[in-house]
């Protein structure tokens, strides 16, 4: 019998929009897949790997990406947690921390204190310098034969 809920994470979704269509597909599949079968051969608990409200972790398989998923009983649900590669899926917790903005510094207000701290001016881009070359081989003569 079918679980009654069946949800995707916001950090899911964000990794399945990455992915190409062909291993997207793949990966929904499996993963709806969990709707009618919580627990398939192969699914394995987590250990010491439980959420806020202390909901045991599941991780699936598929091909070379891993579905973290909870299986609640009051009410039937089974919520997708995150899906990603097998190499960085299991770094708990999965954070990609950006500075808050109180935190971000002007590059003026850098380049005034880095100045004062290493006792020189900061560099001016006013004047485009030509774009350095980055091959070996002389440049090319045409018209000369």
């Amino acid at each position: 019998m079918p679980y009654v809920g069946f949800a995707f994470t916001s950090a899911a979704l964000d990794f399945l929009g990455t992915l190409p269509p062909k291993l997207r597909k793949q990966v929904i599949k499996k993963a709806k897949a969990l709707h009618a079968n919580p627990h398939p051969q192969g699914s394995k608990k987590l250990h010491d790997v439980v959420t806020d409200d202390g909901d045991p972790v599941y991780r699936e398989r598929s091909g070379d990406y891993r579905i973290l998923y909870v299986v609640r009983s009051n009410p039937d649900e089974v919520l997708i947690l995150d899906i990603d590669h097998r190499k960085d899926v299991y770094r708990m917790p999965k954070t990609k921390a950006e500075p808050a903005d109180d935190m971000k510094m002007k590059e003026a207000d850098f380049d005034a204190i880095m100045s004062k701290a290493l006792g020189v001016s900061a560099p001016q881009d006013d004047e485009e310098k030509p774009a350095k070359r980055l091959s070996s081989y002389p440049p090319n003569k045409r018209g000369k034969s």
